[in-house]
């Protein structure tokens, strides 16, 4: 799975275990509070860090509405509502594309959040400080389970995706933080930042 999809599992994972807790117990008023918090920030941020296949890759993502940006050490994406970037920084290239409704569907965080209800069966597997949800799909999906595991904060702290070749990806989030509404150039492309960089054209 590249890391677009990754991402697009562990937020579908993370705002899906929100909703369960919230759902299945009202009791717990902190991950109640922490889905309103998500669902109403004008952004949220967060830093990662994936295992997958005995290597390991960090960075940062940035969400703000239909907006996203990610940026590790192998690449960096930018999707501004309707133009997509994506740069490698090993060819100093970046392509352009103009996402279909579909193509979104699978690479977009915020498109996959928002078909994430009632697409996955929910199980609680253990309570306390450090609670852990088990996800299965209902459906055709890239990934046979997700468990997620929140920490004393009533955040998600890390998501292990075992995909349907039964490999395992683990994903460490933290400094999961909401803000207010980024400006639309945050979510851009900027070739004055990248000298010398390729543009290739799709659209």
């Amino acid at each position: 799975m590249n890391i677009r999809r990754i991402f697009s599992i562990a937020l579908l994972a993370m705002v899906t275990a929100f909703s369960a807790f919230a759902a299945g117990n009202e009791a717990k008023t902190l991950v109640d509070n922490a889905v309103k918090k998500l669902k109403s920030a004008g952004s949220v941020s967060a830093a990662f860090t994936i295992s997958q296949n005995g290597g390991t890759q960090t960075g940062h993502l940035t969400i703000s509405g239909k907006r996203f940006a990610i940026q590790s050490a192998e690449a960096r994406i930018w999707f501004d509502g309707r133009t997509q970037w994506t740069y490698s920084v090993q060819g100093n290239e970046v392509d352009i594309t103009t996402p279909t409704t579909a193509e979104l569907a699978q690479s977009n965080p915020m498109s996959v959040l928002t078909a994430a209800q009632g697409d996955y069966r929910m199980k609680l597997l253990s309570s306390g400080a450090r609670p852990r949800v088990e996800l299965t799909p209902t459906k055709s999906a890239d990934f046979k389970r997700a468990i997620v595991t929140f920490g004393s904060a009533g955040m998600p702290s890390q998501i292990v995706v075992t995909d349907n070749n039964n490999a395992t990806t683990t994903i460490a989030i933290s400094q999961l933080k909401t803000g207010g509404k980024l400006g639309v150039n945050a979510f851009r492309f900027n070739p004055k930042d990248f000298p010398g960089v390729e543009v290739v054209d799709l659209r």
